[in-house]
């Protein structure tokens, strides 16, 4: 739930780009993971990488969002002279 709120924040913030590079960096991780895990623990494996993948992913996006917000109200205070 607070992932797909952060991946509104980013859509409104028209950094779609932002998106694709995550989503890649998650698709790889995934893929990763589930091999590394899968030979250790079997099919519980996959199921532990995807969930330690959707938290990386929630992190990354939610310091994505985070910076990009402070860096748009940095610029907005630079703008109005404060």
């Amino acid at each position: 739930m607070i992932l797909a709120l952060l991946i509104r924040a980013i859509a409104s913030l028209r950094a779609n780009n932002l998106l694709l590079r995550t989503s890649a960096i998650a698709l790889v991780a995934n893929g990763l993971l589930n091999l590394a895990l899968m030979r250790r623990i079997g099919v519980a494996g996959i199921a532990l990488s995807t969930t330690l993948v959707q938290v990386l992913l929630l992190a990354l996006v939610g310091f994505l969002v985070f910076h990009r917000l402070r860096k748009m109200v940095q610029q907005d205070e630079q703008h109005d002279g404060h």
